[in-house]
Formats: structure tokens, sequence, C-alpha cells
């Protein structure tokens, strides 16, 4: 399973460790945009699904499928609303990386689209 691996000490000093929330989420391609302190920035999802064992890397930064760990419903997956919980950001200091790498003091089973997909009632 891929992992956030950093060079040295120096690395890992360029990072800052927040608490943000998620105002949108794309789960085709594991981005969402997430609120710092009132900023909005754009981000990839680096949370790791025990139900999907073989997340890889995609070219953008996030783990496959790991959008899905901040869904709660199918509603919420038809409609791309992210869960509400307040989530950990690791963001580069110059922010040209943002990920969200779970929840702040929770743990959350990611979410599993029903087969046959049931149809939305408007």
């Amino acid at each position: 399973m891929p992992t956030i691996d950093f060079v040295d000490i120096n690395d890992v000093l360029n990072y800052e460790f927040l608490q943000g929330t998620l105002k949108t989420i794309n789960t085709t391609d594991d981005t969402c945009t997430v609120d710092i302190n009132g900023t909005i920035y754009p981000a990839v999802c680096f949370y790791h699904c025990e139900w999907y064992p073989t997340q890889s890397l995609r070219s953008n930064g996030a783990l496959s499928g790991s959008a899905m760990g901040f869904i709660t419903c199918y509603h919420d997956y038809y409609y791309q609303i992210p869960a509400t919980e307040k989530v950990i950001v690791m963001k580069k200091r110059d922010n040209s990386i943002v990920k969200v790498i779970g929840y702040v003091d929770i743990i959350r089973e990611c979410y599993i689209v029903p087969t046959p997909v049931p149809p939305i009632q408007e």
C-alpha cells in the first residue's frame, strides 16, 4: 500500500499538519476542497481504506478509492457531499501539496456503493 515517505527531517519540517473541514469531494479522481481557517485549498484524498486493499497511487498524488472514506451514505455519494467531521490535512508550507489524510477524532470505514445501485428519489 502506498505511504507518505519523507526524505529527511527538512522534508518533514516543510509540512504542516492542520485541522480542516471538507467542502467538496470528487470520488472519480479522489480530489476535494478543504477549508483551513477560512481559506479553501484544492486537495487530494490520501486515506487508507481497509476494504480496498489494492489502493494505488494516482498520478495526482491521491490514493485510488480514498475519497470513499469521506462519504457517509449513498445520497452523499450520488450528490458528492463530503462528511462534515473535522479532518487532518497535511499541507506543504508553499501550498504545492495538500492531502487530506484522516479524521481528527474518529476512524471511519470507507463507504461501499451498494449493487445494484439504488435510484435517488427527488
